[in-house]
């Protein structure tokens, strides 16, 4: 639905090749490992250019080459060529509609960071959704665990995953488990040697730890929407892993340990539902009202449900024009997109109607007073899309018409 499922293939393909040629990043030729680095960055990069909020992830791998084994000029060089290689991908992967969106509005990221490039189309803002952030420094220390008790925090459904509850624990116990063996001389003597084996894999595993902690802080700051972290939590039981394989227990009692994490995570998983539909032989079920003249025909949609659906099964003709949404509405100072709206519906001698949601009657009442319109609530009709046969409340289709025909509610005498 939201494309972040597709998203993360390119941030876990970067990732796997970083790690999978770890031992020729760390210590290879040095412009073989810049070439490695580059190209991961690209995959990262690409993510970033289909979605912004992957740049997350760009963030934190590009901090975790800092920490990698060897030399500080190798580190630094890596994530250089690293955040080269991200600048390519996102102009591989964004660059075409960036360039689009500077050349229409003076916004490279249109409407995002409007603030910064004040683009005329959009108010001087930055456009971020702030519901989802942590109110408090001891809510985002606790993020992982607010989300288990109250999942709206982070998303608009509900679902129980302790996915990040679980890491969160275990990484925790594993500081404190460090902290003991670095002031017990006896765990310190007792530690694998610098030759053994299992240090590269430490290592390994201390890199794609520190790459998802600094993604995960970035994401805490910037957004807070859980779906947004989907590569992490698919990343989540291999760290759950990792941790759990840092326990001075035996091999087998570790064993017992993960099977016992996975099979708590299993049992109380609670998937989010974001209302599928059965299948059938029309997805979406659409079948618009029959209008007279469509030629000449404006539909204002109103409201914050999302309906952009249901406009290619209407004739070609038709123009719709979104006079209410998260981006465009009433207000003391009206964007670019506004003014040039109520300009089209002044304008307009033709039938207009209005789209909406009938939970959000009360906004578009308010919505169509401010173009001088109300409904005409003898001309309604009701729309039950298949794709909404889960929606608690029915499309309304009306026609709209001036003020001055109307009473003082918006709504026919």
């Amino acid at each position: 639905m939201f494309a972040d499922n597709l998203i993360s293939l390119l941030v876990l393909g970067g990732a796997w090749l970083l790690l999978a040629n770890f031992r020729l990043l760390t210590a290879g030729p040095a412009g073989r490992a810049l070439l490695l680095a580059g190209a991961g960055g690209l995959l990262f990069g690409l993510a970033a250019g289909l979605k912004q909020p992957a740049a997350v992830f760009c963030v934190g791998w590009c901090a975790a080459l800092l920490v990698v084994p060897g030399p500080l000029w190798r580190r630094v060089g890596l994530a250089f060529v690293f955040g080269l290689g991200v600048l390519a991908g996102i102009a591989a992967g964004g660059g075409y509609w960036m360039y689009d969106l500077w050349v229409r509005y003076g916004n490279p990221l249109f409407p995002y960071f409007n603030h910064v490039f004040a683009s005329p189309m959009a108010a001087l803002a930055d456009y971020r959704d702030p519901r989802f952030l942590p109110r408090s420094i001891w809510e985002a220390l606790f993020f992982p665990f607010v989300i288990v008790f109250d999942p709206r925090r982070t998303a608009e459904i509900d679902f129980r995953d302790l996915r990040f509850p679980l890491f969160a624990v275990l990484l925790a116990a594993t500081g404190l488990v460090a902290l003991y063996r670095r002031l017990s001389a006896g765990r310190e003597k007792a530690a694998a040697p610098p030759g053994s084996q299992a240090v590269p894999a430490r290592r390994q595993g201390l890199f794609l730890l520190c790459g998802a902690l600094v993604a995960y802080a970035a994401w805490l700051r910037l957004f807070g929407i859980y779906r947004y972290l989907l590569p992490l939590e698919m990343l989540a039981p291999l760290g759950i892993w990792l941790l759990i394989s840092r326990f001075p227990w035996r091999r087998l009692t570790k064993y017992w340990v993960a099977l016992g994490c996975a099979v708590l995570m299993l049992v109380t998983l609670q998937p989010g539902n974001w209302g599928r539909v059965s299948w059938g032989d029309d997805f979406f079920g659409v079948h618009p009202p029959p209008l007279a003249d469509p030629d000449h025909t404006i539909v204002l949609m109103t409201g914050v449900s999302p309906m952009a659906y249901v406009i290619p099964f209407f004739p070609t003709p038709v123009r719709f024009l979104r006079i209410q949404s998260y981006f465009t509405g009433p207000s003391a100072t009206p964007n670019g997109f506004d003014l040039r709206m109520q300009e089209l519906v002044a304008g307009h001698r033709g039938p207009l109607f209005v789209l909406f949601n009938y939970q959000e009657i009360q906004a578009t009442i308010v919505a169509l007073h401010a173009y001088g319109l109300g409904i005409d609530s003898g001309d309604c009709r009701r729309l039950r899309p298949h794709i909404e046969e889960h929606l608690d409340s029915p499309l309304y289709f009306c026609a709209v018409g001036r003020l001055d025909s109307f009473n003082t509610r918006g709504e026919t005498k």
